[in-house]
């Protein structure tokens, strides 16, 4: 039998386009051992229901033109995602990010003037990290706002951003605060209590904003006014929800600024109910949250609520090896799907797929790189002496075997495959 003629890209890009109108399925004269063709499954069609809000939007503007944004980090929030830098960004220390990446990758070699007019990664804006708890109320006291608002009025700030993890309770703590301190409000006060200021700023906002009694009560004692009527939103319907209840009570004594940490826990789990706790983890997405309303979904993941299993081994990230699940979002059973830290999202693998012009095998999208998107990586390794397996490559960096799909791209400059742990 006489050896195979080898076809050329051009013949293979022919190849892959003819298709039997009968079977509707491709047809070719190239047909090695190794080439499969895999049935697509039908998609689950599935709407999750929309966040309340995203993104980092402009609440309010103060009557001396201060601008101040809000927004959660689990809802794609947080100064980093706003179009440009702030003049000041704050909240509570574990939802900050203190710094940005350059979205231009473009490499210059040493001594080089050109490497002037490169981009680089931007100065990220002075922050103020706050020790604040989830569900809680800020250690500082009221001559710490009063003494804030005066730096941002003499410093001549005017774009302010406020976050936290969800973009509720301690945001709205923060946005309440701000308001008031920083409106001279020439023509009177919009409001007579917190509890109206609370409602005021949901209606510009969100209608979560400010989630325990401790927190409204905070408020009143840092602006000097009436407590007013509880606006704190009981999930199970009305306005009678003390305390917030599920979560860390922390009383301050506004004569003396003492704070004490007594638990203060309220036993409202009940047979009709499933309630997750300030403190405890969805098991859908790890993360920590309320289920939503009187329905069981989760208001992060937006999936129907599933309690974590005491003890479960802790979620750990396939692409980065990180365990933290505050920024990890796992599926139902428990993989994960996505993660913040290194950006990777879980590939579809019944996406359309497309055909190497080197080996004539179809592959789905994540088998390939932005390098070279018509040649897979266990080819592009194969030509450039890469250790490689049938479905993964080296990382350069961490000298590690990774399936594709934990792959960022090609570095020409480090002349090698670099994941999406060490990117």
């Amino acid at each position: 039998m006489g050896k195979r003629k080898k076809l050329t890209r051009r013949q293979k890009r022919e190849a892959s386009k003819m298709t039997d109108k009968k079977t509707d399925k491709k047809k070719s004269n190239y047909n090695p051992s190794n080439f499969t063709v895999t049935k697509t499954k039908p998609k689950w069609n599935y709407t999750p229901k929309p966040p309340c809000h995203t993104g980092q939007p402009l609440v309010f503007t103060t009557d001396t033109g201060i601008n101040v944004y809000a927004g959660g980090k689990n809802r794609s929030g947080g100064w980093h995602k706003m179009d440009f830098i702030p003049d000041l960004a704050m909240g509570p220390d574990e939802t900050l990010v203190y710094s940005l990446k350059s979205n231009d990758r473009t490499v210059v070699p040493d001594g080089f003037t050109c490497g002037e007019y490169v981009g680089k990664p931007l100065t990220p804006p002075p922050i103020i990290a706050l020790d604040f708890p989830d569900f809680g109320i800020p250690k500082v006291g009221p001559k710490f706002w009063y003494a804030l608002a005066h730096d941002i009025v003499d410093l001549e700030l005017k774009n302010i951003s406020v976050q936290c993890a969800g973009g509720h309770g301690r945001t709205g703590v923060q946005l309440a605060i701000l308001y008031d301190l920083l409106n001279i409000h020439s023509g009177g006060k919009p409001y007579t209590n917190v509890g109206d200021l609370i409602l005021m700023l949901r209606d510009m906002y969100c209608s979560h904003i400010v989630e325990t009694t401790e927190q409204q009560q905070y408020i009143a004692d840092v602006i000097g006014m009436p407590v007013g009527d509880n606006v704190i939103e009981d999930r199970y319907g009305g306005y009678s929800y003390g305390g917030g209840g599920l979560g860390k009570g922390v009383t301050f004594t506004p004569t003396s600024d003492v704070f004490s940490d007594d638990v203060e826990w309220e036993d409202l789990l009940d047979d009709d109910y499933k309630v997750i706790q300030a403190y405890e983890i969805c098991g859908m997405c790890g993360q920590k949250s309320w289920f939503d309303d009187t329905e069981s979904y989760c208001e992060v993941c937006l999936e129907p609520y599933m309690k974590a299993e005491e003890n479960a081994p802790a979620v750990v990230c396939p692409s980065c090896e990180c365990e933290d699940t505050a920024m990890t979002s796992v599926d139902k059973d428990g993989s994960v799907i996505a993660c913040d830290n290194c950006g990777w999202f879980k590939p579809d693998k019944n996406a359309e797929a497309k055909v190497c012009y080197s080996c004539g095998i179809e592959y789905a999208p994540h088998h390939f790189t932005m390098h070279d998107p018509d040649t897979c990586m266990q080819c592009l390794a194969t030509d450039m002496r890469i250790k490689h397996d049938q479905k993964g490559v080296q990382c350069v960096l961490c000298k590690k075997v990774k399936d594709n799909e934990y792959i960022h791209d090609y570095h020409p400059t480090e002349k090698g495959f670099i994941c999406r742990g060490c990117y």
